[in-house]
């Protein structure tokens, strides 16, 4: 298993983890929104594993303000993570899944896209 993160204090705890429970893992840091740095994740995972079977991408940001703040900026940074950093993922694995006729993504979604606020 490889993970991939921008907080390294976290992806380093849950390795931790990972390996106190008899698992072995290897992480590196990552930054979805950015191509050249999911397409080098990648190359890392099949330099360590060969293949990469299975990615789940996880990463999202959501801007903690009502719409009439119009925080543009916070709105780009979660499109930048949430739509584009799915895209680059999928990019980055999906033509040697093809190659081989196998492998999963799974897309991970928070709650927040379901719940209607006082904006």
């Amino acid at each position: 298993m490889v993970l991939g993160a921008r907080r390294t204090d976290r992806r380093e705890q849950l390795a931790g983890e990972i390996r106190a429970a008899g698992g072995t893992v290897d992480f590196q840091a990552l930054d979805v929104a950015n191509l050249g740095n999911m397409r080098a994740f990648v190359d890392f995972a099949k330099a360590k594993h060969r293949r990469v079977d299975v990615l789940i991408n996880n990463a999202g940001v959501m801007p903690f303000s009502p719409l009439h703040e119009l925080k543009i900026d916070q709105w780009n940074r979660m499109i930048d993570v949430n739509i584009r950093g799915v895209l680059h993922g999928i990019a980055a694995v999906l033509p040697g899944m093809r190659d081989r006729k196998s492998g999963h993504i799974i897309n991970v979604s928070s709650i927040g896209g379901h719940q209607l606020g006082n904006q």
